[in-house]
């Protein structure tokens, strides 16, 4: 037990050096708790203070130039040349090219708790030699030379007259962990930040698995270790399998696969004609269909009664020019049947790019999952790993049973999501969740607040909500709407929201996006 114990802390070592080394807002912070003569490994104080002498000169982490510093102190002769080489060991496995994104408030919380055991464990060792010693004198001295350490974000300061603290407060840039592309990212990707709790609102089968394993891919390209947990929804195998589907356009069921009309973006004055611009794409328009044939129409019979020689348009979308006016229209694609060989294939090409990030998936049956599990399995992963996820999603917290031993069901569902909210602000983690919608939002177009599930308390600890607004003509045609119910910061407008182009049966989410006020069919009535 010990030597876990010790691997433990070594492992909370390496990584604050390597973080030293590789993350310059790390060591911005870490400069102001950092001790001198407590450090577990023989290089690791010689590794902290070049660092440090490296940012006071150039305000940034010295990154694989540390590899030229070493050789420099080599040559000045600066090291002690009992640790020279298994310095240089160290120095060779920080992984320069492929580090993941670093939780930083985390690690700093753990980088303070590893230096202030190690203080009072080297104050306790003084104290017992002081004692053996029966010299009071030894005792008040060991006891003076223990500092209490601080944050530089510590409690105390006047926000009037502190200059560094009235800066780094208005220049603290806190950007997104990762960015989703086009209106939907435009929407999206600011509440896509450390220690947000981001919920996904929508009634049953709406797509949210899909969102979540989708914001999961986007998570890990851009860096960043995720950790998923799968409360009972989907089992370990279905997961796999949804992956899969995402990653090669692919369907390992046979009933999806085949030819499928899927929607891209066209403009309505190009489907009826109105536009008469000489960059117009096509020469044709699409007929009127009568609302009623219009709503037993599925997409691949649309396209199949497309004119001859129509072509979507968009060549003014994205211009400032208010000519472009959003619509659907459908092109063919061909979805292959997927088998183990090709996703596997898939999986490898994708984590190549992104080596030192990795999604986990830990899967539990429903209503065994609770907060403390996940806790517990995050802290095991980082002290036998030294894994620490800056995104964590949960699939979906309805499922997951309740700790607190109340026995009405909406106390139960607030104090599951009190919990999350916990847990998300002390893993310093974005936490993106899941909530279905009561039975009222199986009759809205749009959803809001008014349609969140058994405690509307969830809106208080979550610091934004998307609906998923899908009606059943929209589900037919391949389209769903996300739009904003509420934000911590900022006004939510409902109206206005997102319009995706979807392709399920490929493993596709998200085709293409753009902003509208209501839901786009396409060909709209002409007035």
């Amino acid at each position: 037990m010990k030597l876990k114990i010790k691997q433990t802390k070594v492992s909370v070592e390496k990584r604050m050096l390597h973080a030293m080394i590789l993350s310059t807002d790390f060591l911005k912070n870490y400069a102001y708790i950092h001790k001198h003569g407590y450090f577990i490994t023989s290089y690791g104080e010689w590794v902290a203070e070049t660092c440090l002498s490296h940012y006071k000169d150039y305000k940034e982490a010295p990154g694989k130039t540390i590899l030229e510093l070493y050789a420099q102190a080599i040559k000045l002769r600066t090291i002690n040349p009992t640790i020279q080489d298994i310095t240089l060991k160290f120095l060779k496995s920080v992984p320069y090219d492929g580090f993941a994104n670093v939780n930083v408030e985390y690690l700093l919380k753990r980088s303070k708790d590893h230096i202030v055991l190690r203080v009072h464990k080297l104050l306790k060792d003084r104290l017992e030699i002081a004692l053996d010693k029966e010299d009071p004198v030894l005792c008040e001295k060991a006891i003076s030379d223990v500092k209490k350490i601080e944050l530089s974000s510590g409690n105390v300061c006047n926000p009037f007259t502190d200059k560094e603290k009235i800066m780094n407060a208005f220049l603290k840039d806190e950007k997104p962990l990762f960015k989703l592309t086009g209106a939907l990212g435009r929407m999206i990707n600011p509440q896509l930040k450390p220690k947000k709790m981001v919920a996904f609102l929508g009634r049953a089968k709406s797509g949210k698995t899909w969102w979540l394993y989708l914001l999961a891919i986007i998570a890990k390209r851009w860096g960043n270790n995720v950790a998923v947990f799968a409360a009972g929804d989907e089992d370990e195998d279905s997961s796999i399998v949804r992956w899969g589907c995402m990653l090669t356009g692919k369907n390992s069921e046979e009933e999806y696969t085949g030819k499928f009309a899927m929607p891209v973006m066209d403009c309505r004055k190009n489907q009826t004609g109105e536009c008469s611009r000489s960059c117009r794409k096509c020469a044709c328009m699409l007929p009127d269909i009568p609302d009623e044939e219009y709503a037993k129409m599925k997409p691949e019979d649309l396209l199949r009664n497309t004119p001859k020689g129509y072509k979507v348009c968009t060549v003014c979308r994205g211009k400032k020019t208010n000519v472009y006016v959003p619509a659907i229209w459908y092109e063919w694609k061909k979805v292959d049947h997927l088998v183990w060989q090709q996703a596997y294939r898939s999986f490898r090409r994708f984590t190549k790019y992104t080596p030192k990030a990795s999604v986990k998936l830990f899967s539990y049956p429903s209503d065994t999952l609770t907060v403390s599990e996940i806790d517990r399995v995050l802290t095991r992963e980082e002290d036998n790993n030294g894994w620490v996820p800056t995104v964590v999603i949960v699939d979906y917290p309805d499922i997951m049973t309740d700790e607190s031993g109340n026995k009405e069901v909406r106390h139960k569902e607030n104090s599951k999501w009190i919990g999350l909210r916990r847990l998300n602000q002390e893993k310093s983690v974005l936490l993106i969740v899941a909530t279905q919608s009561n039975m009222m939002g199986y009759g809205s177009d749009s959803l809001g607040a008014q349609n969140v599930n058994e405690d509307r308390r969830k809106l208080d600890h979550v610091t934004a909500l998307f609906g998923i607004n899908k009606t059943d003509d929209e589900e037919r045609k391949r389209i769903c709407r996300i739009g904003p119910i509420m934000f911590r910061k900022g006004r939510a407008d409902v109206a206005y929201q997102v319009l995706v182009l979807q392709g399920l049966e490929m493993g596709v989410p998200a085709r293409d996006s753009e902003f509208v006020f209501k839901s786009v069919t396409p060909v709209e009535k002409r007035k």
